[in-house]
């Protein structure tokens, strides 16, 4: 089932909250459809990584760890902590760095 942008910007627009779920008036009672960083994802729907012809997918790898709970398989964010350009490098879902950080 394909949307257009326009169809789900306006539904979101109407609904107002990226929390809520919007139930679509052209869809089945059953799809329901929920914001995740403005984009719209049908549930268990299937998930394909984008590839090029000339450049495949792959996952970043990092030389670094998380300085807070010390993850290597997470994605990290680079941040700048001063203004002589010191860096660290965290976790970029503060979420499942909270929860590895307890396991520790």
């Amino acid at each position: 089932m394909n949307f257009t942008i326009e169809e789900v910007c306006r539904l979101f627009d109407e609904k107002g909250s990226k929390e809520e779920f919007i139930r679509l008036p052209f869809a089945p009672d059953a799809v329901k459809l929920r914001i995740y960083d403005d984009q719209a994802k049908v549930p268990h729907s299937r998930v394909k990584s984008l590839d090029f012809e000339d450049y495949p997918f792959g996952v970043e790898r990092w030389n670094h760890a998380c300085e807070l709970c010390g993850s290597t398989e997470s994605f990290l964010d680079e941040v700048l902590v001063d203004d002589l350009g010191s860096r660290m490098w965290i976790c970029s879902d503060t979420d499942y760095c909270q929860q590895h950080g307890r396991k520790k």
